[in-house]
């Protein structure tokens, strides 16, 4: 039994945390958005704005356009006023690593729930992901695939604590 026991010990324990994991919060500058977005989904996502919420199945194709000081949503034949500020939550679809939303039909996607609101005038998107999706986004930026494997673990470990210590959703300016 004493052996046994100390055979239990040995093995590798696993502890399992109810906590989500960390989130970031990311604003998307590099679009150069001004009054408008074109945005195609590739995930189901729920709307929320000015008190309606308003679900959109993958595949769906949206504009956002800012009109006399607030953003009009078109979607189809129908345009909705929705406020100052618009908030887009992925819906669980079963296959997350493919899923989020884009700003071409075929361009960059952006996994993850994202708000829009206006800001100085234009818009401005701020994208909410998980850690370890915004490093699948941000690692090829700072090193190719050219580098060791090592070192591309190693600069993994250094965005993901920097991102952790600097930009966690609780931490953000956005």
């Amino acid at each position: 039994l004493t052996v046994l026991l100390l055979c239990l010990c040995l093995l590798p324990f696993t502890a399992v945390s109810e906590e989500p994991a960390p989130a970031v919060r990311v604003c998307l500058q590099r679009l150069a958005l001004t009054d408008r977005a074109d945005l195609y989904l590739t995930a189901p996502y729920t709307l929320s704005f000015d008190k309606t919420v308003m679900s959109l199945p993958a595949g769906s194709n949206i504009i956002l356009q800012i009109r006399e000081g607030q953003i009009c949503l078109f979607y189809r034949d129908a345009t909705v006023s929705a406020g100052t500020a618009i908030t887009m939550t992925r819906n669980a679809s079963g296959k997350e690593e493919m899923t989020g939303l884009r700003f071409e039909k075929n361009g960059n996607l952006y996994p993850g729930d994202m708000t829009v609101r206006i800001s100085d005038g234009q818009l401005q998107c701020i994208l909410t992901l998980s850690v370890e999706d915004y490093l699948l986004g941000v690692l090829p930026y700072e090193m190719s695939e050219a580098f060791p494997m090592e070192a591309l673990k190693a600069q993994a470990i250094l965005a993901r604590t920097f991102v952790l210590k600097f930009c966690g959703e609780k931490k953000s300016k956005y």
